[in-house]
């Protein structure tokens, strides 16, 4: 993940804490966890509190290497505001990265 413009929080699990993120069971979204993250549920979620993680902020021109199998969740830190939008004429900032899978 390659941070261009902006900051971008990242929280990584790693793999062996998959069952503690309690994945959706079917379809597409199977390595996507159903727990809110800014406000998990502890009565429907009660192993997600006691995940072991990693937190950051990637910075403009920050690399992060995420291993396969590791869970992560990014959330800008940056509004996205639309192109060109001025306050006070001071522009804007957003949050732009780059992501290759393979």
């Amino acid at each position: 993940l390659a941070q261009v413009v902006g900051r971008k929080y990242v929280r990584l699990w790693p793999p062996a804490a998959a069952a503690g993120l309690y994945p959706y069971p079917t379809g597409f979204t199977t390595n996507a966890s159903q727990v809110d993250v800014h406000q998990p549920d502890s009565e429907c979620f009660p192993a997600y509190a006691s995940l072991s993680h990693h937190d950051c902020v990637l910075l403009p021109g920050d690399l992060l290497f995420i291993p396969r199998g590791w869970w992560h969740f990014v959330q800008a830190l940056e509004p996205d505001p639309p192109h060109g939008c001025t306050l006070d004429g001071a522009q804007l900032r957003a949050s732009f990265s780059v992501s290759f899978w393979f």
